[in-house]
């Protein structure tokens, strides 16, 4: 029985070798240009079952096959190459075409003859160690990721012996713009029977991991072309949904669990990932999975091995596991270094209410390449420790974390929202022990005492809405943000400590200097410095920076702050340098 027309499936092979006990399985290759038959295979009754692939064998009589490179020249053992195919059953060329004839029948390099021709297939082969060739894929299906070249047709032949798959196909995809990713097609014998999880860890065995599809979609029928071709035009983008129940989302349950989801979110620029959720079943690649194992390590001070995203540790739940199972290491115990790197002398930012401090990610990728950016955590992120319930302990706390990469000042601090009022008492602590302060920023930060005359206008204005249940609405949702009560109650207690703390805190005048950004639209204060005009006695810098309250630390507006006080910084630089 003689087998040609498509790459033979092992499986499928193996099978047909157990039902016909009494027929040779021959498998044939050949384009119509080199008449049915250019090569042939006698596969063998004792089949390798651990085989990848099917061999086209050798060339048949009075016929020619060669395996060249980009420059015409013949390829060893193992390394891919273009078949070109010769000899006497080569046609004579395409009837009434003569460009298209010129272009893939070109002279034989390896024949004396001057009527001699090779055709240049478009297939990629190579050959195997006994002789035989194998074959690849087409050299359309070629493909660049990441640096590597990759044979789309290499991919779909391991993935075609899983037993469980009738049909493959696999492409390239670029449905983020600047985000090339490989995404594979299949077609289940039976529904249900094989999961994405499942083809990755089979894959992972025979493959290296940069040929390993970021997504997996499963149709019941590949689209055809009127030539019953695959048409992989047709084949839809991947959904990144998780399908599975048990996959659906599921919160985080401690700071470790918040802090690894916002990763991945600002990583996969997905929102309310799930601490279940597959990674590569959400659209992660292996070069994001770089980037995700880096930003890990400078928010955590840990160092994951980069295969823990391929043995069982894709989701957010195992990586916060893995992270927990280190003994003799203390998570944040150390200001976080979001952008190390750097000749001049450091800048360091606070933590809001609530802990967080992904806000200054953004702002330090366009602050100068030579300025270091480091965040500071509150003590109780690491859920060992209580939260500090004054803003002197905060700001003390926060100078220690700080010393322990730059001993001594000058300082340059600044400090979003809340973390503002810690930075300008930061500030007022170093100044009372001898140190001197380069730069103190606060980011649309309102001065201490100006907190609860906010929330007293807003409860107010609220109040004057004549829509009764829309009052109620909107009052509970200020309640949450006011209080600091998000749906994580691992931060509840921290978050209200951290407000008490700010309306309480009695600031004394500061004797330097304040650069203030300050948003453009501010609904419920008519002073332009926002109360700091009376508490820093050499005056406040202000900068108006366009949008409202929050914005100014997002996209794309952080790039208008960033370039704001990178003049600031590069000025600090500047004089450090001249004295």
């Amino acid at each position: 029985m003689l087998v040609g027309g498509d790459a033979l499936s092992v499986s499928h092979v193996l099978k047909a070798l157990e039902v016909l006990h009494t027929i040779q399985i021959i498998n044939g290759y050949g384009p119509t240009e080199g008449t049915t038959f250019t090569c042939c295979y006698t596969i063998p009754r004792q089949l390798d079952k651990t085989a990848l692939s099917i061999p086209i064998g050798r060339p048949i009589s009075n016929t020619q096959v060669y395996l060249l490179n980009s420059y015409l020249q013949p390829v060893p053992v193992g390394v891919p190459g273009e078949i070109y195919i010769g000899g006497d059953g080569l046609a004579r060329g395409y009837l009434n075409q003569p460009e298209l004839t010129a272009e893939k029948f070109i002279p034989n390099l390896f024949n004396d003859d001057p009527g001699a021709h090779l055709y240049k297939t478009g297939d990629l082969a190579r050959y195997l160690p006994d002789g035989n060739i194998e074959f690849i894929g087409r050299l359309d299906h070629q493909v660049k990721i990441r640096g590597f070249r990759i044979e789309l047709g290499e991919i779909e032949s391991v993935l075609g012996q899983h037993p469980a798959v009738r049909q493959v196909a696999v492409i390239t995809r670029e449905d983020v713009p600047g985000s090339k990713s490989l995404v594979a097609y299949i077609v289940p014998v039976r529904e249900g029977v094989i999961s994405a999880r499942e083809m990755r860890h089979f894959l992972k065995e025979k493959l290296p991991d940069y040929m390993i599809p970021s997504a997996f979609v499963f149709l019941e029928a590949l689209p055809l072309t009127p030539n019953n071709k695959i048409n992989r035009k047709e084949l839809p983008p991947p959904s990144h949904k998780p399908s599975n129940r048990k996959e659906c989302f599921v919160a985080p349950q401690d700071a470790i669990e918040v802090h690894l989801m916002r990763i991945w979110e600002d990583i996969l620029d997905i929102h309310k990932i799930g601490i279940r959720n597959n990674f590569f079943e959400l659209g992660g690649n292996s070069l994001q999975a770089v980037r995700l194992i880096d930003k890990i390590e400078h928010f955590f001070g840990k160092r994951l091995p980069l295969d823990i995203l391929w043995h069982n540790g894709s989701t957010i739940e195992d990586m916060a596991v893995a992270l927990r199972r280190e003994e003799g290491s203390t998570l944040w115990s150390s200001a976080i270094p979001i952008k190390p790197d750097g000749s001049r002398r450091s800048l360091f930012c606070t933590h809001i209410a609530g802990g967080y401090f992904f806000y200054y990610d953004k702002l330090a990728s366009y602050l100068n390449q030579k300025q270091p950016l480091y965040a500071i955590p509150p003590q109780y992120v690491d859920g060992k420790h209580h939260p500090h319930t004054t803003i002197e302990t905060m700001a003390s706390h926060c100078i220690q974390l700080m010393r322990q990469v730059q001993p001594e000042g000058p300082y340059s601090i600044a400090g979003f929202c809340s973390g503002g009022v810690i930075a300008f008492e930061m500030a007022q602590q170093l100044h009372a022990q001898g140190e001197e302060m380069a730069l103190l920023a606060l980011l649309d930060s309102l001065a201490p005492g100006f907190h609860l005359r906010l929330f007293i206008r807003v409860l107010l204005d609220f109040l004057r809405l004549k829509n009764v249940r829309l009052v109620q609405e909107r009052l509970y949702h200020m309640f949450l943000r006011a209080f600091g009560m998000p749906h994580l109650r691992v931060f509840q207690k921290a978050s209200e400590a951290h407000r008490w703390a700010l309306w309480s805190y009695k600031a004394k005048p500061y004797s330097g200097r304040i650069t203030l950004f300050r948003p453009s639209k501010y609904k419920y204060s008519s002073d332009p410095l926002l109360g700091w005009g009376k508490l820093a006695m050499e005056g406040v810098d202000v900068h108006v920076i366009p949008g409202k309250h929050g914005e100014m630390v997002k996209e794309p507006i952080v790039q208008v702050m960033a370039k704001q006080l990178e003049t600031h910084l590069a000025g600090i630089d500047a004089n450090e340098k001249t004295v």
